[in-house]
């Protein structure tokens, strides 16, 4: 959001160039060196992930039936097990 602000404002305002490269600054900053402790930080606080059959479990005892919602809920939480956490927590 903050990016397409300033896009609009590099065009519509004098200023417009200086707040579009403090806008992609600061979302450098956040990401590559604050984004970079967050590894390290889970590891020193022990942040590790479920084993697969914790899940499947959970699972069980929250299935409150077949509908839309609960099978893309299920299929989201699958997703995110396979491929998200694993870039994030080890």
């Amino acid at each position: 959001m903050a990016y397409a602000l300033a896009l609009k404002a590099a065009t519509s305002l004098p200023l417009g160039p200086v707040i579009l490269i403090d806008t992609l600054l600061y979302s450098f900053i956040t990401i590559l060196i604050i984004g970079s402790f967050l590894n390290p930080l889970l590891a020193k606080m022990d942040v590790k992930r479920k084993p697969k059959d914790a899940n499947a479990s959970m699972e069980e005892e929250n299935d409150e039936g077949t509908g839309c919602c609960v099978r893309f809920k299920r299929r989201l939480a699958e997703f995110d097990h396979e491929h998200f956490s694993p870039l994030f927590i080890k």
